[in-house]
């Protein structure tokens, strides 16, 4: 019977959508790849199921596309700058812990044809149509990392504390951000020295989130609240101007100390 339900819900879905080729509905299946057919700065909405969370959002070729992933509604959007194929890997937490992995190859069509404005991805029930389970293994981000190696300096700038993290360092490759409580709909970009925003590829343990890259500066958003975050290593005239020019407050390591 749950067969036949879930290949009666997959006949009614693209039957629904059959009249717009560029609304997609896929139950989820472990494995597949799902080709995304996109143009030269149009956007493609990923829906992903509500009892799922992103956790990880890689793209191939970040310089030729963009990915921005929009929590509050469980959304990933995603547009091409340059005519590039590339591909994207997407990881979300499910509710009860288990780890599904998504995979899309990433096609830019050179005329308006055959482009993917709309992609949903249907829950269901059913375990056979269910992911693998991996079992997320709980660390301490902190005490897995060697001291000597860690750049704590750091220090913010901005008021909101519901979106503040409680510790911000890195290890010389990655940026790690460490809060209390992560707050659905927060993301964070990295800020070039033309105060132009980015996203970028970040995977979440516990309640840390690691970005995948060290940057001068990152900012927090979350609706209205922000949060700007300096890397005080860099010593680079611009930043540390615009440093200056805010009221800034250090970060304080595990022992209440610098």
């Amino acid at each position: 019977m749950k067969k036949i339900f879930i290949l009666t819900l997959f006949v009614f879905i693209n039957s629904a959508v059959a009249k717009d080729s560029r609304v997609k509905h896929y139950i989820y299946s472990p494995g597949k790849v799902y080709k995304v057919i996109a143009n030269y700065l149009i956007a493609t909405n990923i829906y992903f199921p509500k009892n799922e969370q992103i956790a990880n959002v890689t793209l191939g070729d970040s310089e030729a596309w963009s990915a921005e992933a929009v929590t509050s509604v469980n959304m990933i959007v995603i547009k091409p700058k340059y005519v590039s194929d590339s591909n994207m890997t997407v990881t979300t937490i499910t509710d009860n812990g288990s780890k599904r992995i998504y995979a899309f190859d990433l096609d830019v069509t050179p005329r308006r044809k055959n482009e993917v404005y709309y992609i949903e991805f249907i829950s269901t029930n059913d375990k056979k149509a269910s992911s693998k389970s991996y079992p997320i293994k709980q660390k301490d981000v902190i005490d897995n990392i060697k001291d000597t190696k860690i750049n704590r300096n750091y220090s913010y700038a901005g008021s909101a504390i519901n979106i503040r993290p409680v510790q911000v360092w890195d290890d010389g490759q990655f940026t790690y951000f460490q809060f209390d409580k992560l707050q659905p709909g927060s993301t964070i970009y990295e800020v070039d020295n033309q105060n132009k925003e980015s996203l970028i590829n970040f995977n979440v343990e516990d309640n840390t989130v690691i970005v995948h890259k060290i940057a001068a500066r990152f900012t927090i958003r979350n609706g209205k609240d922000i949060i700007c975050i300096f890397n005080d290593n860099f010593k680079t005239g611009f930043f540390s101007r615009l440093k200056h020019k805010q009221k800034t407050h250090n970060f304080l390591d595990k022992r209440g100390q610098r």
